[in-house]
């Protein structure tokens, strides 16, 4: 049953009809609509976390910030996550995509001229704390941008 079941998803996967996101399954043309409210929330969501850059807060801290419930900050969180926006790194660490990006290339020439980067040296980058410097980058350990030597990153 779960061989044919799993045939079953992946062939309608194949043909765009169903899309799979790790444990979720959605029909290829359904889309989430938010209402005005939502809509606003969403920016002002952006807004917040593109303006703290590297030192964001978390999605209870989001709440408080905008006067609204824990869970309706996860869902709109997800759904900028689906849509590319942010990336989630640690369980409550959401980043800009672009600022992201924009850090990677900056880590990435740094790393070209140095013998390594160690977390003192990653704060010139950021000017975030080292609460958000280390998930930050474990995060590019982890897409393999870098390795971790003792207490240094390298370029891979």
């Amino acid at each position: 049953r779960d061989e044919l079941f799993g045939f079953v998803l992946h062939y309608l996967e194949g043909k765009h009809i169903i899309v799979i996101e790790q444990n979720l399954v959605r029909l290829s043309s359904h889309t989430i609509r938010l209402n005005k409210e939502e809509q606003i929330l969403k920016e002002k969501i952006y807004h917040v976390l593109h303006t703290a850059q590297y030192s964001p807060p978390s999605p209870q801290e989001l709440a408080k910030m905008l006067k609204t419930n824990p869970e309706k900050i996860m869902h709109l969180l997800r759904l900028l996550t689906e849509e590319g926006k942010i990336i989630r790194i640690k369980e409550d660490f959401y980043f800009d995509i672009t600022l992201l990006n924009t850090l990677k290339e900056k880590l990435t020439t740094y790393l070209k001229t140095h013998q390594g980067i160690t977390p003192a040296e990653f704060k010139t980058l950021t000017n975030a704390s080292r609460k958000y410097n280390i998930p930050l980058l474990e995060y590019f350990d982890h897409i393999k941008l870098t390795l971790r030597v003792g207490d240094k990153r390298v370029l891979r």
